[in-house]
């Protein structure tokens, strides 16, 4: 039976209720880039938009010698839902924070523009690439609704929209649950506890989820792979390894020696995805200053076609970020998170002394890299050697040899959008 790279990914926002005091809210003008409705985003714009926010939020959760791997494309999409339908100050610190340039009026049709870029890769059906949104509320809110949000998140987000009993807490739950584990073939459980749904005072939750399946263009041959040192410290320190399954291939990729290391993309059989492996001399120094310019840096050095001899572990990341909103209160985003000056007047009509605001956000990601090969993948590779009508002289492959810590991004590469991102510090393998 083959076996495949897999990814998968969800994130939740639960917005509660709570008793709050009238008047509880700060008036503010906000001022946003406004674009006529029918403005064409382009690709690189998406990207740009996604990109920033992915790595301010790097720079608040990476961790010293720590595997670390999540999905900006999730967080983004789920907090775009979040943001259509707030308002006032808690709009503007969302917007500034998230890099949403858009009133919520206009920013969800950035979100719908992404998302029928990347079911394009979907409908070739040469990758699994699959993207669901939904919005889980409490049968009471189906008459306090604001008709324009779920109207949005129907068209822009193609959100499923599903009123549950939050009073039977473990049944709601459960079926929130069930949901995630449908969509992401298994790989994510749990996300939402039954003590947050009764806690939830007929709240409601917004679910993102995205799961990736592919083979490599360029599969490694699994009778190549073999034990051998991978070093947890950059400098390759000797006293510092575990003995670990590396996969080996030689072939023609795109390759780049950059100021901070080395730069290798491996393309799935679905070309528009790839992942982008950034060996750095220091993994530490790296990650601390990974930014925008960075990466655009390294995007447009990636561009010679070479001989590459490849080195790189098996390994599988599962990663759970539940203290997010101390992390997005930490970047600004304040008021979504306070019971009294919250405003999402824009998702439910409430009484004066009711108010809506986030009380969770729980991010689950997986991802496992193993020899993956079909003969459809075969087939690729023949048409990837396009080198073979210009002949060059022979020459000595370059040894991209990963047995050290690595930072690894699944990329959109029509439009350079970073889907997944990772840190491998210390490999690890999938139970038996």
């Amino acid at each position: 039976m083959p076996r495949y790279l897999a990814l998968s990914c969800a994130l939740i926002i639960l917005l509660l209720f709570s008793a709050c005091c009238a008047n509880r809210k700060e008036a503010s003008t906000v001022d946003y880039q406004s674009v006529p409705l029918d403005h064409e985003f382009t690709s690189s714009e998406l990207a740009e938009m996604n990109n920033s926010f992915a790595f301010k939020l790097w720079q608040e959760i990476d961790r010293k010698d720590q595997n670390m791997f999540l999905s900006p494309y999730s967080i983004t999409t789920a907090m775009g839902m979040a943001y259509t339908g707030a308002r006032e100050k808690t709009a503007k610190e969302i917007g500034q924070v998230m890099g949403y340039p858009y009133s919520p009026a206009q920013q969800h049709l950035v979100f719908k523009k992404s998302r029928e870029l990347l079911d394009i890769v979907q409908s070739r059906k040469k990758a699994q690439l699959a993207i669901a949104n939904a919005m889980f509320s409490a049968e009471r809110n189906k008459t306090r609704s604001v008709p324009e949000f779920s109207q949005i998140l129907q068209d822009s987000f193609l959100s499923e929209l599903k009123y549950l009993d939050f009073n039977k807490a473990k049944e709601t739950a459960d079926y929130i649950n069930n949901w995630v584990e449908e969509r992401t073939n298994r790989r994510i459980k749990n996300i939402v506890s039954e003590q947050q749904i009764a806690q939830s005072n007929d709240g409601l939750v917004l679910v993102n989820s995205i799961y990736f399946k592919s083979e490599w263009a360029s599969p490694f041959n699994e009778e190549a792979t073999g034990e051998d040192k991978f070093y947890t410290s950059s400098k390759r320190d000797e006293d510092q390894y575990i003995m670990h399954p590396l996969m080996h291939q030689t072939d023609n990729f795109y390759y780049a020696r950059v100021p901070e290391g080395e730069l290798l993309q491996l393309p799935y059989e679905d070309y528009d995805l790839s992942m982008v492996i950034m060996l750095p001399d220091d993994i530490d120094a790296v990650s601390a200053k990974l930014d925008k310019e960075t990466w655009l840096n390294w995007m447009n050095k990636l561009n010679k076609f070479s001989k590459v001899q490849v080195t790189l572990p098996k390994f599988r990341l599962e990663q759970t970020l539940a203290k997010l909103p101390d992390t997005f209160m930490s970047m600004g985003i304040k008021d979504a998170f306070d019971s009294d000056r919250a405003d999402f007047s824009g998702i439910l009509s409430l009484s004066p002394n009711e108010n809506l605001y986030i009380t969770n956000i729980v991010h689950k990601a997986f991802l496992e890299v193993v020899e993956s090969g079909t003969e459809a993948a075969a087939a690729t590779q023949i048409g990837f050697a396009v080198t073979s009508a210009h002949p060059v002289r022979p020459q000595e492959p370059i040894v991209f040899r990963a047995d050290k810590p690595f930072l690894c991004m699944i990329i959109h590469k029509a439009s350079n959008e970073i889907l997944f991102m990772g840190r491998v510090q210390k490999p690890s393998l999938a139970e038996d």
